[in-house]
C-alpha cells in the first residue's frame, strides 16, 4: 500500500495548475467526491476563522461528525489543511 501512495503522490506532484488538477480530479472522482472535498475545504476555512461549529453546520449542512473530523485533522492532523490554508491566504481573491 505504501507503493500506491508512493505513486498517488508523484502523479500529483506532476500536476502543474489548477486547470490541470481540475481535469485529474474530474477523472478520477465523482461529482460527489468532489462535492465532499469543497465541503471539508469549506469548513477547514470556516473553523480558521474561528467560525462555531453550530453555525458551520447550519450553513453548510454538513454533520457534526465531518466538522469534527475536520477540526482534528486542522489543528491536529499531518498539517495540510494548514499548508493548503496558509498559501491560499498569499492568493490574490479573484482567484478563490
Amino acid at each position: 500500500m505504501a507503493d500506491s501512495l508512493g505513486l498517488l503522490y508523484a502523479a500529483l506532484s506532476t500536476v502543474t495548475s489548477p486547470g490541470e488538477l481540475g481535469q485529474l480530479l474530474e477523472d478520477w472522482l465523482t461529482p460527489h467526491e468532489q462535492d465532499e472535498l469543497v465541503l471539508r475545504l469549506d469548513i477547514a476555512r470556516r473553523l480558521d476563522r474561528g467560525q462555531t461549529y453550530e453555525a458551520i453546520q447550519a450553513e453548510t449542512g454538513a454533520s457534526s461528525t465531518t466538522v469534527s473530523r475536520v477540526r482534528r485533522c486542522l489543528y491536529r492532523g499531518a498539517g495540510g489543511y494548514r499548508l493548503v490554508l496558509d498559501r491560499m491566504a498569499a492568493l490574490p481573491p479573484e482567484t478563490l
